[in-house]
């Protein structure tokens, strides 16, 4: 039930379920309102939370290491996440159960992954700095390969029309390409440290960046 948070922030409902550290949450109402999934570290677990009473409908099992990422597919009705392990799986939770997986054979961690606004297509970016576009209904063999950085990507995100991405990583640059091809057309040293996001404004066209460099930093990219 829901409690008084103590704090002066009206009432908190906490969700007790996970073994390890949550990495990442998010609300799927498509799926139903109020729907809350998390999931991470120790069992590797997806957790589907009724909200308003803050009991677990649904443990969803499939990942063999830390879930690091997470997006919501399909309408918001279902859940796509990254794994440490190098595994992105699309989970339907109608059926409880993960309906695709895919990327294993890149051999690198999952850190990011954001759903084309067609619902049909994603968008993985690696450790090893490549990005790769799937789509998670048949996801034999990606759409679109990239190398699109030296370190760690750590942020993709598609533009609200799917025209292009934008991909941040550990190694101080910020790459935008094309939404279909991820053929890039534009680097940029966007930080002095290395880049943990990169978020497009729903609407301008413009790009939020922050660093580990202690900046955030607002562009507006001229190929746009």
């Amino acid at each position: 039930d829901y409690e008084d948070s103590g704090i002066g922030l009206g009432r908190v409902l906490s969700l007790n379920g996970h073994n390890g550290t949550v990495r990442c949450v998010r609300f799927l109402d498509g799926h139903r309102p109020g729907t809350v999934v998390s999931a991470g570290a120790g069992d590797c677990a997806l957790r589907l939370w009724d909200s308003t009473t803050g009991s677990c409908v649904s443990t969803l099992q499939g990942h063999r290491d830390h879930v690091q990422a997470m997006a919501a597919i399909n309408n918001e009705t279902m859940v796509l996440t990254g794994g440490k392990e190098g595994i992105a799986m699309a989970w339907d939770p109608s059926q409880a159960r993960a309906v695709s997986s895919f990327g294993d054979h890149v051999g690198s961690e999952i850190l990011s992954v954001d759903c084309h606004p067609d619902g049909n297509s994603c968008a993985l970016g690696f450790a090893s700095g490549e990005v790769l576009r799937y789509d998670w209904r048949n996801s034999s063999q990606p759409l679109a390969r990239q190398i699109l950085h030296d370190e760690q990507c750590r942020s993709v995100e598609f533009t609200p029309d799917g025209q292009w991405l934008a991909s941040a990583s550990f190694d101080g640059c910020v790459v935008i390409c094309e939404g279909d091809s991820l053929v890039p057309c534009y680097r940029f040293n966007a930080h002095a440290d290395k880049v943990v996001q990169a978020r497009w404004h729903p609407v301008a066209p413009m790009l939020l960046t922050c660093s580990v460099d202690k900046t955030v930093k607002l562009w507006c990219p001229p190929v746009l």
